[in-house]
């Protein structure tokens, strides 16, 4: 059996080569840049849900409004 996927440019290919040069320049261990990289990750997670939960009441008080604005009649 072959393999039809189709290949990546050659630029793409060399991202994780040139990003595992760059760590190893910086001279910082793995480990340091995995768990960086594990904390941003966090950060993220919790800026979308708070983003999203805010969204979510300011749509809820909008539609309140809206219904409510027939009500007074």
């Amino acid at each position: 059996m072959s393999d039809h996927r189709p290949e990546l440019p050659q630029p793409l290919q060399a991202l994780p080569a040139i990003g595992a040069i760059l760590i190893w320049l910086n001279g910082k261990p793995i480990e340091w840049w995995a768990g960086m990289l594990g904390v941003i990750f966090l950060l993220l997670q919790i800026g979308y849900l708070v983003w999203k939960w805010r969204r979510d009441i300011r749509r809820e008080r909008q539609r309140e409004q809206a219904s409510g604005m027939g009500d007074d009649e």
